[in-house]
């Protein structure tokens, strides 16, 4: 009994160290770029940070986080596990919109571009 209770306490430290350090390592590091929009009564923000994660936050009546790794080929954001409720995002590319204002254009597994974020910093340019 006392081993089985051992074990447990071990595992259960174990799996909440390994949020701390995911958690840690989404909310640091240099953001290299940052897109967003309003959205009736909330906000969403992508930051792709220097350590190849990227974090997406959704703030309206229930405030949502999703984050997962990206990599950058050629002129394309590929995105390992963005999914949320209503889209699976495969990749995405920095475009200009009508306006000729710079844009994040977030494409699904059929190539068919579902979200467009406004860029409000961008450090891939530099």
């Amino acid at each position: 009994m006392k081993l089985k209770v051992l074990v447990i306490s071990v595992l259960m430290i174990c799996f909440a160290s390994a949020i701390v350090l995911w958690n840690y390592k989404r909310d640091t590091g240099e953001d290299l770029l940052t897109a967003g929009r309003e959205f009736g009564v909330g906000y969403t923000e992508l930051k792709l940070k220097d350590n190849q994660l990227f974090v997406e936050t959704k703030n309206s009546f229930i405030d949502e986080t999703t984050s997962g790794n990206y990599e950058i080929r050629n002129d394309t954001i590929f995105f390992e596990g963005y999914a949320n409720g209503t889209h699976t995002y495969i990749f995405g590319r920095i475009e200009k919109d009508l306006n000729e204002k710079s844009v994040l254009n977030l494409y699904n597994e059929n190539g068919v571009m579902e979200t467009s974020l406004p860029i409000e910093r961008n450090l891939f340019d530099d």
